[in-house]
C-alpha cells in the first residue's frame, strides 16, 4: 500500500511467486532444517540470529 503521507507514490510490482523455483527450494530446505531448528529451540533461548547460527 502506498504511504499517502510521503511525497511521491512508490510503484512496486506485485508478483505471485507461489509456484516459483525458490518456493520449491524453500520447502525442500524447510523439511531438512525444521527438525534441527525445532530440537534446538526447545532448549535454547534465542537472543539474535548470530547466536542462533552459532548454537546450531
Amino acid at each position: 500500500n502506498p504511504k499517502t503521507h510521503k511525497d511521491g507514490i512508490p510503484v512496486r510490482p506485485i508478483e505471485s511467486t507461489i509456484y516459483a523455483t525458490t518456493t520449491r527450494i524453500s520447502k525442500f530446505l524447510d523439511k531438512i532444517l525444521r527438525p534441527i531448528f525445532d530440537a534446538k529451540c526447545n532448549d535454547t533461548t534465542i537472543i539474535d540470529g548470530a547466536t542462533l547460527i552459532t548454537e546450531l
